[in-house]
């Protein structure tokens, strides 16, 4: 019997929570493919545990994963927050 690789999905990797994360993922062992709007800032922070892209790619590096890996959860951390957004309600 053979036995898949984990690894889970964290937008917002890159943000305060993100980073944390990551370094408790890599404790646990499991392998993350981190969700970033900079990839190449963000590679330069390489972890071994971690594949960073963007969403432009996420579709093809799930399925190079998909041979050898089982995707066991997806984190949802990603806000627009500090990015110069504006907000879609507006609160008097």
């Amino acid at each position: 019997m053979t036995f898949l690789k984990e690894y889970v999905i964290v937008s917002g990797a890159s943000g305060f929570i993100g980073k944390h994360l990551l370094e408790a993922l890599k404790k646990s062992g499991i392998s993350v493919v981190a969700i970033t709007r900079d990839v190449i800032k963000n590679n330069s922070n390489a972890l071994a545990n971690v594949r960073w892209c963007s969403w432009d790619n996420i579709e093809l590096l799930v399925e190079e994963l998909s041979i050898d890996s089982a995707l066991i959860g997806i984190i949802h951390l990603a806000t627009e927050y500090g990015h110069k957004t504006s907000s879609l309600i507006n609160i008097e």
